[in-house]
């Protein structure tokens, strides 16, 4: 019993010290936001778990023959998932990743070192495959930290697979961005879907999925396409510049577009109604075609779920900006840099704060990792 005690003061003073060390030392980072652990979500069936140790690295730098180890991390994101078990946490650090990854059986974490610099770079395989960049055929998984991008079907596609979590990635310039097919209670956060030819989210035959804080834009026909789905709820998301901002085929306005008031529901950019008593929600709902579907308490500006007590940036071009993520949404869509991503010199993210922590004291984490016992 002292024993153990002991250990846990020393773990104690070790993170104390490590956090210290780097959160002083970490310089323009992007930032990304995440689900804390175990928050727990509107619509969640079951509170986001993610270990605090990674037992898998991947680096496009590594030699050939890696182990998956910090010291000699894999070279290939699919050698990395072939290799994990169940519950285990993939780093991945900063690279362009040419691959067509498939998750399949496996719970896992899948954690880019940051959204803007970790690439999965779908061009040369998914081309000649026909197949999504990212393939999830499994429950539980967990992804947060890349640019999804140039896939010839779909960027991210979740098939026949529940209680998934993709949050703080930007999925963009595939066909479609994120497709979810016969897949129940996910959660879609965090996220900037931008500039996907068919539609930024497809959604068919799947029930109970969350959507908040999504920065949906420049699609070109659809921002969310919701086929034959029920009970899906939908909420602070931006919806900008779309060909058509969302489609909702459910005959009895089964999916929901707001999450009541004062919450409110989501920002469309060809919304026109007026907002006569200025708490920022419009006095008439936004009207999703084809169908019945409602949001019942648009927003007037985008994040206007924020202007409360964190009023967004306005850019004299235009532009909404939340936290780190900057969309400018009054000029002509531009393929080639559609969203503009700004980087604060003082900001971080979990996964950069903890590839610091590996590269700086990658002995110190052993030591803490030992006393923790994971």
């Amino acid at each position: 019993m002292v024993k153990n005690m002991k250990k846990m003061i020393i773990a104690m003073m070790v993170v104390g010290w490590l956090l210290t060390s780097s959160i002083a030392g970490v310089n323009a980072f992007q930032k990304i936001q995440l689900p804390e652990q175990s928050e727990e979500l509107p619509g969640q069936s079951q509170p986001i778990k993610v270990k605090l140790f990674p037992d898998i690295y991947v680096d496009d730098d590594a030699e050939p023959g890696g182990d998956g180890s910090y010291e000699h991390p894999f070279q290939r994101i699919q050698d990395g998932i072939d290799a994990a078990s169940d519950g285990d946490t993939i780093f991945v650090f900063n690279g362009l990743y040419y691959e067509h990854i498939i998750i399949n059986g496996k719970s896992i974490n899948l954690i880019g070192e940051a959204a803007g610099s970790t690439i999965i770079n779908g061009i040369l395989e998914s081309v000649a495959k026909n197949a999504p960049i990212i393939s999830i055929c499994a429950d539980s998984v967990y992804i947060s930290g890349f640019t999804i991008k140039m896939g010839a079907l779909y960027g991210i596609y979740v098939d026949s697979s529940d209680n998934n979590t993709i949050c703080g990635n930007i999925v963009s310039n595939n066909d479609v961005g994120i497709y979810l097919h016969f897949s129940d209670d996910n959660i879609i956060s965090g996220n900037i879907i931008t500039s996907n030819d068919q539609c930024g989210v497809r959604i068919l035959s799947s029930d109970d999925n969350l959507f908040y804080n999504n920065n949906i834009a420049y699609n070109y026909h659809f921002g969310v396409q919701m086929l034959c789905s029920d009970d899906n709820l939908l909420y602070h998301n931006n919806f900008i510049e779309n060909g058509i901002n969302a489609w909702d085929s459910c005959l009895c306005g089964g999916n929901m577009w707001d999450n009541g008031y004062p919450s409110g529901g989501n920002y469309w950019d060809d919304y026109t109604g007026t907002d006569e008593d200025g708490d920022g929600i419009g006095d008439t709902s936004y009207h999703i075609y084809p169908e019945e579907s409602e949001d019942n308490y648009p927003f007037m500006n985008p994040d206007g779920w924020e202007e409360q007590d964190n009023p967004p940036t306005q850019s004299s071009t235009g532009s909404a900006i939340k936290g780190s993520q900057s969309i400018t949404y009054g000029a002509e869509r531009d393929r080639s840099d559609p969203l503009a991503i700004s980087i604060p010199k003082n900001s971080f993210s979990i996964n950069t704060l903890f590839m610091r922590l590996l590269q700086r004291y990658p002995h110190a984490l052993q030591i803490l990792r030992y006393l923790l016992g994971v």
